[in-house]
Order: structure tokens, then C-alpha cells, then sequence
């Protein structure tokens, strides 16, 4: 359980600082807890910031309560501050740019970059009719045209490897992490992808999911490392306490075979993909 942040402010005012379920930034007005100074380092060039509360009388164009970061001597601070919103979600207080290249932004990241393994979701049940790993789909990123004289011109971006995850059944006891883990997921971030073997007994160390997905794991066969082409997460009804969903993934890293022109699939055996025939061999 994190230990929550208490900051004073300069008239003597105790807040909590943290973040409400829609990971936004809060302060809390509190009384009689122990009061410390946040200091971080910015993900974004390593200079170092406090992050303080605005006192009251506030400045002009601040409120009292309102979080701000003020430059200080480079020092060998933490890069965040992991707090938990009201529904347990676990997320980090960074300093960083703003949307128009401001340093010193104090903003909100999920999961946190020093989560470490601990951001890891296997579902209760597996997905179904799964692609195997090498065997994915394609799709194009191209722009077509068609002239004045009817001529048709295309220009391609790129075609990437994508492939469909099915869940038929979704507990409703995994909504809570399915719900944290696509918050994450549809912002656009990496993660890592492991079709698991041996469902039923899978060990928590080989998780199906796993983010951000440049974290453990990413160098061992059998992951890849995959974005969400999904722009939504729509559960589905099926029965009481059962749903069922879908998500598209594109491929960012293929980390699943060591060996050239071998094909390793989910249960751990793997494909020649050329056997000097012209045809392939199942290799034990």
C-alpha cells in the first residue's frame, strides 16, 4: 500500500496531493498528518522542480489548493510520485512539457514508469481463434487518389502487422483490471503480448499482458511487443457476471523466435518455414 504525499502550504494549510478517478491532478484539504516537500526530476530533460501547494491569499490567475512546480538546484530526485486515486488505480505524478512545450508541467502517467512488473493483467479466460505468432495479418496505411484524367495514385505510409484478440468470455471479476489496463492500452501506449501456454496453470511470472511494453520480459520468446488499434473498449453482455470484448493489435516488436526462418507457435513447438522441398516440416 503507497504511502500518501502531504504537502504543506505557506499559510500552514495541509493538503493530500494525489489524483480523482479520472486522473486528474487533486489536493485535498487534510489536518494533523506529517507534512514533507516533493522534489522530482522532469522525464522530459532531468532538470529538477517542488511540486507545492498554492497558499491562501493565492496569487493572481491561481486558486488556493492548486498544485504548481517551482524550479530548484539539480539534485538527484525521483522522476515520480506514485499516488492512488479513490478506485485503486495506481498512477504517477510526473514533471514534463506541456502541450505547448512548457517545462515544469506537472502531469499525470498510468501505469508508472517504475510500476516495474507489477502493471500485469492475465484474464481468467483466454482468448479464442487466435492467429499464431508469424502468421499475423496485414494492413495498409496508404492514401489513395484518382486525378482529373482518371488516373489513380496511392501513395503508402506503411503496412503493419496486425492481428484480432477474441474473448468470448470476460469475467466480471477482471473488469476492475481490464478497465485499468485498457485506460492505458487505448491512450495509444506499448505493451507486451504473451499468448500463454498451458492456460490453466500459467504462472503469474508469464503473464499474457504486461505494461508499458518496454519493460521485463519484452527479450524472452513468446512475447511481442503490440499497440492497440482499438479506438474503443466496448464490453458486451453475454450472461450474468459474463461478457465478451475484442481488441486489435499491431505488431511494434516481433521478439517471439530467435532462429531464422523458424516459425515458434503458442504451445512451444516451432516451423521450419523452408525445408529445401519447397514445402515446411513440424520440427519437435
Amino acid at each position: 500500500m503507497l504511502s500518501p504525499a502531504y504537502v504543506a502550504d505557506v499559510s500552514g494549510q495541509q493538503w493530500h496531493v494525489s489524483v480523482d478517478n479520472s486522473a486528474t491532478p487533486t489536493t485535498i484539504p487534510v489536518s494533523g498528518q506529517p507534512t514533507g516537500r516533493v522534489f522530482l526530476n522532469s522525464v522530459a530533460d532531468g532538470s529538477s522542480w517542488e511540486i507545492t501547494v498554492v497558499g491562501n491569499p493565492p496569487p493572481s490567475g491561481l486558486s488556493w489548493g492548486d498544485l504548481q512546480s517551482t524550479k530548484v538546484a539539480p539534485g538527484a530526485y525521483p522522476t515520480d510520485l506514485l499516488v492512488t486515486a479513490p478506485n485503486g488505480s495506481v498512477y504517477a505524478l510526473e514533471i514534463g512539457l506541456g502541450l505547448d512545450g512548457e517545462p515544469g508541467t506537472i502531469q499525470t502517467a498510468f501505469p508508472p514508469r517504475s510500476g516495474g512488473t507489477g502493471n500485469i493483467f492475465t484474464p481468467a479466460y483466454p482468448p479464442c481463434q487466435k492467429q499464431p505468432f508469424g502468421c499475423w495479418g496485414m494492413e495498409a496505411k496508404r492514401v489513395d487518389s484518382v486525378t482529373v484524367g482518371g488516373i489513380k495514385r496511392s501513395v503508402l505510409e506503411r503496412i503493419d502487422t496486425v492481428t484480432t484478440l477474441q474473448f468470448p468470455y470476460v469475467a466480471l471479476s477482471d473488469m476492475a483490471a481490464w478497465k485499468a489496463f485498457q485506460q492505458y492500452a487505448l491512450g495509444g501506449g506499448e505493451f507486451t503480448y504473451r499468448a500463454v501456454p498451458g492456460y490453466a496453470v500459467a504462472p503469474s511470472s508469464e503473464p499474457m499482458f504486461q505494461f508499458p511494453g518496454a519493460d521485463n520480459g519484452d527479450d524472452v520468446p513468446g512475447y511481442s511487443v503490440v499497440q492497440a488499434l482499438s479506438m474503443d473498449w466496448t464490453p458486451k453482455f453475454k450472461s450474468p457476471g459474463i461478457f465478451s470484448l475484442e481488441m486489435k493489435l499491431k505488431l511494434v516488436e516481433d521478439v517471439t523466435a530467435s532462429v531464422p526462418g523458424v516459425l515458434t507457435l503458442e504451445d512451444g513447438s516451432s516451423i521450419a518455414l523452408e525445408d529445401g522441398t519447397g514445402g515446411i516440416s513440424l520440427e519437435e
